[in-house]
């Protein structure tokens, strides 16, 4: 119509984005399918029909299942480390902040998917020494800078925190598969949970 502005023309995606797009639909697909069939019970073939790409298109990005299996893994961490930082932020009491995390971590480990893909297949998939570099990247940094605000007047020697940190995340992840295992997941997250805190003001004696 005259005097209609005309319309611009959307701007075209980079090659990056476009790839970056294609990543994460893939990604989108794995997850929704190892979480709900197991890493076994998966194919390629499944998540390239679920995602509707070629093989081709999905090698190109994720050389192997195992692969793509760790990209959803480290993704779910993330996932996990951003529900544990709100919740601590939430808090400006070390204490409270610490059990606002460990709260979060077991909230986490009710959900099936969530289950399933860090606390059920991950260690046999990947196996423990990749699992700790990338939860030590997410959510067990996180605890540990919780745990160690908390620790470190009576605590200072670093060592000491650290030795704190990593039994505490230890039991937790104990507290994540008796959760998963469990016939009554809620109940043993609420009696992990009253263990948990126990635990945490030991430290602090």
């Amino acid at each position: 119509m005259p005097g209609a502005r005309e319309k611009q023309a959307a701007p075209r995606r980079t090659q990056q984005e476009r790839s970056d797009t294609t990543s994460a639909d893939i990604l989108a697909a794995a997850r929704f399918l190892f979480a709900r069939r197991g890493y076994a019970g998966t194919s390629l073939d499944a998540v390239v029909e679920r995602c509707q790409m070629t093989k081709g298109a999905l090698y190109h990005h994720f050389p192997s299942k195992q692969d793509l299996f760790e990209a959803v893994f480290e993704d779910e961490e993330r996932r996990l480390a951003a529900r544990v930082a709100t919740a601590q932020r939430a808090k400006r009491d070390p204490m409270a902040s610490a059990l606002a995390g460990i709260s979060a971590m077991l909230d986490a480990s009710v959900d099936a998917q969530v289950q399933r893909v860090l606390f059920l297949d991950g260690p046999a998939v990947l196996g423990w020494d990749r699992i700790r570099a990338i939860e030590q990247r997410h959510s067990l940094s996180l605890l540990s800078e919780a745990v160690a605000e908390l620790l470190t007047p009576d605590a200072p020697r670093s060592h000491e925190i650290e030795a704190a940190c990593h039994l505490l995340y230890g039991a937790l992840l104990e507290a994540a598969l008796l959760i998963a295992e469990s016939k009554d997941p809620n109940r043993t997250r609420r009696d992990c949970e009253r263990t948990l805190k126990r635990f945490l003001n030991a430290l602090t004696i």
